[in-house]
């Protein structure tokens, strides 16, 4: 049993500490206390002695203390363990959530506020039998660490119809004119949204739309054969005349 603590008799009752002595300076004797760090308690919670300052203690004790009626009206010595009520501090989430399943709060969560969620994990673990689907719940991933291990995760079906599904890519063909592709391609094409142009199969070359061989450089010199005539430096054939 713990000895010297306080309990609190009405809701809403501040408390402060001493934090320091306060001294005659040309004494020493002590006059006072500085008092700080006050805190707001609710009734019912057991408060240590260290946490209540040497004021009330005096004005609990002492009948005379002009501030004796206030103080006895929010202050009882008792000999209980230090506790806070927890459940009252934190305060329920929302309206009837203590009557909603695990399963109806969880998918609740994945649609509100991330403070409302950090409300939700320390009420729910809070109790003495949390629920850990609720109290262990991923904000980041949406879901409980164990979810995807387990593999119970509802998987969205494939977003076939959006606009972004259908993306007609640049394209350049062995011959004719480049096919612009959507979006931007960073090649100064005009930029074409998204889903704003239809699908074409591209046709195979054919072989007479293939590319000419690579011409002669006007910088190659001309070799003479063995006739006398000129060849072109890149062209790698003789003429008709060596035969």
């Amino acid at each position: 049993m713990a000895t010297d603590t306080y309990e609190v008799l009405k809701d809403g009752t501040t408390l402060h500490k001493d934090v320091r002595e306060l001294t005659n300076p040309m004494t020493g004797d002590v006059v006072g206390y500085q008092r700080g760090n006050g805190k707001i308690y609710l009734e019912g919670e057991i408060v240590k002695a260290a946490d209540v300052g040497s004021l009330y203690k005096d004005a609990l004790e002492d009948e005379d203390h002009p501030a004796h009626e206030y103080v006895a009206a929010r202050l009882r010595k008792v000999s209980d363990e230090p506790s806070e009520d927890i459940n009252r501090r934190l305060g329920v989430p929302f309206a009837g959530y203590d009557d909603m399943d695990t399963d109806e709060v969880v998918a609740a969560m994945r649609n509100l506020p991330s403070a409302t969620i950090q409300a939700i994990k320390r009420y729910e673990s809070s109790k003495d039998e949390p629920r850990s689907e609720i109290a262990d719940y991923s904000i980041g991933f949406g879901e409980h660490p164990d979810d995807r291990q387990l593999a119970e995760l509802d998987v969205p079906p494939a977003a076939g119809g959006k606009a972004v599904s259908k993306i007609t890519t640049r394209n350049v063909p062995e011959d004719g004119p480049v096919q612009h592709g959507e979006g931007v391609t960073g090649t100064g094409e005009p930029n074409a949204p998204f889903g704003s142009k239809k699908k074409s199969a591209v046709k195979a070359p054919t072989a007479t739309s293939k590319r000419a061989g690579r011409r002669p450089r006007s910088g190659a010199k001309a070799k003479p054969n063995g006739n006398g005539e000129e060849n072109g430096g890149d062209s790698g054939t003789e003429s008709d005349s060596n035969e």
